[in-house]
């Protein structure tokens, strides 16, 4: 049976393993390490797995270097300029003095002696 060009499936079309990735990258200037990449697929689940091998599409490529929604807010508030306003810090409480309790003593000459047996 002869698989027409049109006929193959995107997966063997498309699919590239990390290490193709990286090759590809480096290429083009981009230097990433394999295990940053795959940590990175892992970490939001864009890849699929084979056995022990991962498989990369172009969907999850994109979604791996898709910036997160969260860092591109925290940049955007940072690029703002707030007014610094500290507040004095509140006066320290004093340190409280010792305690003194009284100290008892036992007198030796009180204890009571064991009487003698004869």
């Amino acid at each position: 049976m002869q698989h027409a060009e049109g006929m193959m499936s995107d997966i063997l079309k498309d699919a590239m393993t990390p290490s193709q990735v990286v090759d590809l990258l480096r290429e083009r200037g981009i230097i990433i390490t394999e295990r940053s990449l795959r940590e990175r697929a892992r970490a939001i689940g864009a890849y699929r797995k084979l056995g022990r091998t991962v498989i990369l599409l172009p969907e999850h490529i994109d979604a791996v270097f898709a910036e997160p929604e969260k860092a591109r807010l925290k940049r955007r508030v940072a690029k703002r300029e707030y007014p610094k306003v500290h507040a004095e810090a509140p006066p320290r409480r004093p340190e409280p003095k010792p305690t003194y309790l009284p100290v008892i003593m036992r007198n030796e000459t009180s204890t009571p002696k064991k009487a003698k047996s004869e």
